[in-house]
């Protein structure tokens, strides 16, 4: 079994983890129990997780139309003749096929949930050993998860193309929408709970437990990002007509996920905190790579795209 240690902090020493936390050669970790080093270090994941989880939406869209519709219509016999993504994330493949219209619809959705399951479970072995990859893994599970979830139960509800699910319920019938919005109903929201619980297992082994202000200003951070990218969805060019009650219902979803993890405290959690400069490092290399990323991916994919 691991043994505890305790790493000097000026002049004072506290514990920093069961032996699973990494520590290299000239750290001095800072106390973060405090409320305003909380706030700073919760400041940089922000700015760490920005350009990350702009990154993992766009990819999250490439591995919806390659993946899952481009993929399913070469297995049916069909053709990919291409992919188009904007800016703002919309994205369609170019396929052809005959029959199977259910099978290369789906696709998009169902390669997008296995994936970011994936993801999503690689981030949760690598939250201590490599928390930053984690991190970025965990936000590509997020994306994968809100995009197979949430747009395959509105489709399904409001049964209007040209959203995926939308053309299935207009060529199944109305006898298989309530089946298929509960499915993707249930995933949507069992997802939603199970990535934002990670996250904040993620946060507690950097920072600590959050209480009192420290709470609230946690609360805050995370649900304003959050309601902000259901809000930059332009949710009727997805389902013509849904209006806000999508978006509405997301952040309805994840702000309840959230109020109730954060009354829910793990109790007392060793913190693994990290060195300021490995932070801005990390920071650094997130801005970096998520620029090449989407640079490639609008540069190949962009505009007219490829085919």
């Amino acid at each position: 079994m691991p043994v505890p240690i305790s790493v000097a902090a000026g002049t004072r020493s506290f514990p920093v983890g069961n032996g699973d936390c990494p520590l290299f050669p000239g750290d001095r970790l800072s106390h973060v129990h405090s409320t305003s080093e909380q706030s700073r270090r919760i400041l940089a994941a922000l700015l760490f997780a920005a350009p990350v989880a702009y990154a993992a939406y766009l990819g999250s869209v490439v591995v919806h139309e390659v993946l899952g519709h481009g993929l399913a219509a070469l297995a049916v016999g069909g053709e990919f003749r291409g992919f188009v993504i904007h800016a703002d994330g919309l994205g369609w493949a170019r396929v052809t096929f005959v029959g199977h219209e259910a099978t290369v619809l789906a696709a998009g959705a169902v390669v997008g949930a296995i994936v970011g399951a994936i993801a999503f479970l690689i981030a949760r072995r690598t939250r201590t050993s490599s928390p930053f990859v984690s991190l970025a893994l965990l936000l590509f599970a997020a994306m994968s998860f809100e995009d197979a979830g949430s747009y395959s139960f509105w489709g399904a509800v409001y049964a209007r193309p040209p959203s995926d699910f939308g053309r299935i319920v207009v060529t199944m019938g109305d006898g298989a929408r309530a089946g298929i919005a509960v499915i993707w109903g249930v995933v949507w929201v069992a997802s939603a709970v199970a990535w934002i619980r990670e996250l904040f297992r993620w946060i507690e082994d950097r920072f600590g437990p959050f209480s009192g202000r420290g709470a609230m200003v946690l609360f805050l951070c995370l649900a304003v990002p959050l309601s902000g990218f259901w809000l930059l969805l332009d949710w009727d060019q997805l389902i013509p007509g849904s209006g806000f009650v999508p978006p509405l219902a997301g952040i309805a979803l994840d702000v309840v996920v959230l109020a109730t993890l954060i009354t829910r405290r793990r109790g007392v959690v060793e913190p693994c905190p990290m060195t300021a400069s490995r932070w801005r490092s990390a920071v650094l290399a997130s801005w970096i790579g998520s620029a090449c990323f989407v640079g490639v991916v609008l540069g190949m994919f962009g505009g007219h795209g490829v085919g």
